[in-house]
């Protein structure tokens, strides 16, 4: 499930950048 490691991946990486 490629897609979900994407997304899980994207929303990582999103969540840290908006709290910073």
């Amino acid at each position: 499930m490629p897609t979900v490691s994407s997304a899980k991946k994207e929303n990582t990486t999103a969540s840290t950048t908006e709290p910073t």
